[in-house]
């Protein structure tokens, strides 16, 4: 009994070693595999499509439809359906109120230097005066996730994330 226990054990053993070191290699593998990649983008003049503004009692709810260059680690263009709510009327100034966007679009060009194709969803909460803190999630065709910050004042804010 004594010779069969000490066999289980070593077989034991020897799956947890394998397991450790196939472990070990799958996670040297994805972080090899994170690149991180950084860059600026803007909107490219009006809304392709005029805002459409919906009075929802003490705030505003907006759908359009803008187009962005982007440039750096990533570079292109990007197309974007947003939904917006400003915590404020409708028809007072932008920048006026707190804003929520979301957003789903297409991204067309290149990612660290290879051609792609991809869609994206943006999330982002805006302070009034300008100040944004967003994500943008690639998804269908690339992988990546970029943080969004800046004001828009500066006319462009900076991506920072990483592809995988």
């Amino acid at each position: 009994m004594n010779k069969i226990y000490k066999i289980l054990f070593g077989i034991i053993t020897l799956f947890i070693v394998l397991g450790l070191s196939i472990t070990q290699e799958i996670d040297t593998q994805d972080s090899n595999s994170k690149k991180a990649v950084s860059g600026f983008f803007k909107p490219n003049g009006k809304p392709i499509k005029a805002p459409v503004k919906i009075d929802a009692g003490e705030s505003c709810i907006i759908d359009l439809i803008q187009g962005y260059s982007i440039s750096g680690d990533i570079s292109g263009s990007i197309e974007m359906n947003y939904r917006i709510i400003v915590y404020g009327k409708c028809g007072s100034p932008p920048g006026t109120y707190n804003e929520e966007w979301i957003a789903h679009g297409i991204f067309k060009g290149t990612i660290i230097g290879e051609k792609t194709n991809a869609k994206l969803s943006y999330t982002a909460k805006v302070k009034a005066g300008g100040d944004v803190n967003g994500l943008i999630i690639f998804g269908q065709g690339t992988k990546a996730k970029l943080l969004i910050t800046g004001n828009f004042s500066d006319g462009k804010l900076l991506y920072k994330g990483e592809v995988y």
